[in-house]
């Protein structure tokens, strides 16, 4: 059979896909199996060219992620409207409907149940688009098997803040405390320096760590192992990330100055865009974990 490759960047086609996971080129028809396609034409230095494979461009990925909403509007933000809106609309119906406090521990047990496996799913939704696979309804509640993972996931994200800014408050702490027996005015300096320290360690602890509810969901990995591969996976691409976390933060706003309607597009293009910059990065990981964790 012959090789199936995309005619506009030469990227590999999988059977199902709708367009090009490299380049995001829209397919004539599905690749179906025993279809044939074209070879490679050469590549260009067009839009349609992406990252470097391993490698992340942040306004490639942030223009997949548009062309891909664009090509889906309807299917796409409407399934992130559903996934966005159905915990609080459910929580909203249980207590106004039922009262007291039954309906009280019914829209805490939506808040804890059906809040994750949707935000998991919206993860699941955004992985099939990067894959070229037309995303569906069902994939917002498919995820429950990934449920006491996730509540590992977040424990172990809290108890990293917690130490992380604990150890750095109490190093902040000391040095200000030795600058001020110098001078008040050293003492201040070293307050402001060690705060803007700890920001920047934050956020590259962010960038390190982003990516591992993504593993989750993908490779069905337990939360420890999740965070370990987030963590092989971005090395070197912390500059990239924050260039593609702050483009996605002027999305943001601008989907919030639009009357706030335009979060539910930019919520979309957000999600897809961190969606398309894990699966460039996932491959680092390789070779992969042989089993999955058992919880």
């Amino acid at each position: 059979m012959t090789p199936r490759f995309c005619s506009e960047c030469g990227g590999p086609l999988n059977l199902g896909d709708r367009f090009c996971r490299r380049c995001g080129a829209p397919l004539v028809e599905p690749l179906l199996d025993g279809d044939d396609f074209p070879a490679p034409s050469p590549p260009h230095f067009g839009a349609a060219m992406t990252s470097t494979p391993g490698r992340i461009s942040p306004m490639a990925a942030l223009s997949f992620a548009w062309n891909a909403v664009k090509r889906d509007f309807l299917v796409i933000v409407g399934l992130f409207f559903v996934g966005m809106i159905a915990s609080v609309v459910l929580q909203t119906v249980l207590q106004v409907g039922v009262g007291g406090a039954s309906g009280v521990v019914l829209s805490l047990l939506v808040q804890f149940v059906i809040g994750p496996v949707v935000t998991l799913g919206l993860i699941r939704i955004a992985l099939k688009v990067c894959d070229g696979q037309r995303p569906e309804f069902a994939d917002l509640f498919s995820t429950w098997d990934r449920l006491l993972p996730y509540y590992g996931l977040v424990l172990l994200y809290i108890a990293i803040v917690f130490v992380f800014f604990i150890a750095c408050g109490l190093a902040i702490g000391i040095a200000v405390a030795i600058g001020a027996t110098v001078s008040t005015i050293a003492g201040v300096l070293i307050g402001m320096i060690g705060g803007v320290a700890v920001i920047a360690a934050g956020f590259y602890l962010w960038t390190r760590i982003g990516f591992a509810y993504y593993f989750l969901v993908d490779k069905q990995l337990g939360p420890v192992e999740s965070l370990k591969a987030s963590a092989r996976a971005t090395r070197g691409e912390v500059g990239n990330l924050l260039m593609l976390g702050l483009l996605l933060f002027v999305v943001a706003l601008l989907g919030l100055l639009a009357l706030v309607v335009g979060l539910f597009v930019a919520i979309p293009v957000i999600q897809i865009a961190v969606a398309r910059a894990y699966r460039t990065l996932a491959p680092r990981t390789t070779p992969p974990i042989a089993e999955p964790a058992p919880w």
